[in-house]
């Protein structure tokens, strides 16, 4: 979910949803960043019954620290299987992970 917050903002209800969340769910792990001083949230200044989450200095720090640490895995992965076999791989687990999602969404309708 940190990740998901990103460098520019988000709002609380565009984050539940990426996430196929409830605004509750997201509510609860978002209290729990705030309480590192990971984020920090604001109303937002064009619905305010919306919540926009910004990552403090101290989350930016972390969030670029994760960011090198998956780029040194990519490239170690790259190095260990081929960058091609490694793209594959990673399409491969996206499909899987969309075909999934899609079977969700249809048994909740």
């Amino acid at each position: 979910m940190f990740m998901s917050i990103g460098t520019k903002g988000i709002s609380n209800s565009k984050l539940a949803a990426n996430l196929s969340i409830t605004k509750q769910a997201a509510s609860k792990v978002i209290k729990e960043l705030e309480e590192l001083n990971l984020v920090r949230s604001e109303k937002c200044s064009t619905d305010g019954r919306s919540m926009m989450l910004y990552l403090t200095d101290e989350g930016i720090s972390f969030y670029e620290h994760i960011s090198s640490q998956m780029a040194a895995l990519e490239k170690e992965y790259k190095k260990v299987v081929g960058a091609k076999n490694y793209e594959n791989a990673i399409n491969v687990m996206l499909k899987l992970v969309e075909f999934h999602q899609s079977h969700e969404k249809a048994a909740v309708n």
